[in-house]
Order: C-alpha cells, then structure tokens, then sequence
C-alpha cells in the first residue's frame, strides 16, 4: 500500500512538472510572439505594461514587496539557527549593513553574480542530503 501511494505521489509530481513547464513555455513563446524587443530588458513585463502606467506601477510595487519579503524570510530563517544569542543582534546589524551595501550593485548585476553561487550551493546540499540519507538507511 505504501509503495502504490508513493507511486501516486511520484505520478502527480511529475504530471504538474509537465503541466507547469509547458504553461511556462507558452507564456515564453507569447512573449517572444507579441513583445519581441522587451526580452531585452531585465523585467520584459515592465517594458510590456508600458501602455498601462498604473498596471506597471502595481507590478513594481508587487515585485518589490515580494523581493522585501523574501529577503526577510531569509534574513530570520538565517538568524533562527544561531545557537549563540549574544551574537544574535551582532549578526542581524551586520546583515542589514551587508544588505545596504548589497543593493547599492543593482539587480540585474546581483541576479547574475548571486543565481550560479546559490544553485551550486544548491547542488551541493542535494548532494550533502542524499550522502546523509544513504547513511540513516
């Protein structure tokens, strides 16, 4: 029973794998289709709203609330596992401090320097997991 339900589990992930990759591939290609010099640009969507004003400044304002959020979810989950609460507000000062000096590089630029760092780091706690779990079994 339990390997059918895994099964299951396995079929369903890969399905909406599938299912999102090809939403994704539409979207890119009605992009491409209908808006061809805004895959230029760091956000193609800003560039498309341009009709609108204030669809753009909507998305701006979504887009950065998300990338504040995200930051901040980071930034505790972070600071959460420090054992040493002395340390805490030290590192938390320095975080902000670091983030301050982080912003003044650009997006696009800390998109492109940060992205590969992050999916080796990536990789490599895949490969860190898979090592453990080989051990527990």
């Amino acid at each position: 029973k339990k390997k059918l339900k895994r099964k299951i589990i396995r079929f369903i992930a890969k399905l909406n794998t599938m299912i999102i990759i090809l939403v994704l591939s539409i979207g890119i290609i009605n992009t491409m289709w209908n808006y061809p010099n805004s895959l230029q640009f760091d956000l193609p969507i800003i560039k498309i709203l341009e009709r609108d004003k204030l669809q753009q400044k909507m998305y701006a304002i979504v887009l950065v609330i998300a990338i504040l959020t995200s930051a901040i979810s980071a930034g505790y989950g972070f600071l959460e596992n420090i054992k040493n609460r002395r340390t805490y507000k030290k590192i938390a000062i320095s975080l902000c401090i670091i983030g301050v000096g982080v912003s003044h590089f650009g997006f696009s630029n800390l998109v492109q320097v940060l992205y590969p760092v992050f999916g080796m780091i990536g990789i490599w706690q895949l490969v860190l997991i898979k090592i453990a779990y080989k051990k527990i079994l």
